[in-house]
């Protein structure tokens, strides 16, 4: 396993907590506003590494992108089961995957 591979496995593990962390800290916030506290809360801020390790921007951006989407996953998962209070609006995005995802398959 690489390197890469480890660290990867490490930001993963830490998302949850990062999440339900930044959601008791700053709830009221927009949800672009806490998902980058969230990618900071891992050390996944873009900006500070690009400008520390620029030859590893492409590695750097795809670990940001996996963490993101994890982000995204532990989100909605917590607002369907009303965790965030946010369960209806978490249900319409499902709904709407869901139809997408039928669009995908038929269009197969």
């Amino acid at each position: 396993m690489s390197n890469w591979l480890a660290l990867i496995s490490k930001l993963l593990a830490a998302a949850p907590v990062a999440v339900v962390g930044v959601e008791a800290i700053a709830g009221e916030k927009d949800g672009a506003t806490k998902k980058q506290m969230a990618l900071d809360a891992v050390g996944l801020s873009s900006a500070v590494a690009d400008l520390v390790t620029p030859e590893h921007k492409p590695m750097i951006d795809a670990a940001t992108a996996a963490v993101s989407n994890a982000i995204d996953g532990i989100v909605a998962v917590a607002n369907t089961a009303g965790d965030f209070n946010k369960a209806a609006a978490a249900a319409q995005v499902a709904q709407g995957a869901i139809a997408d995802g039928a669009k995908v398959a038929t269009a197969a």
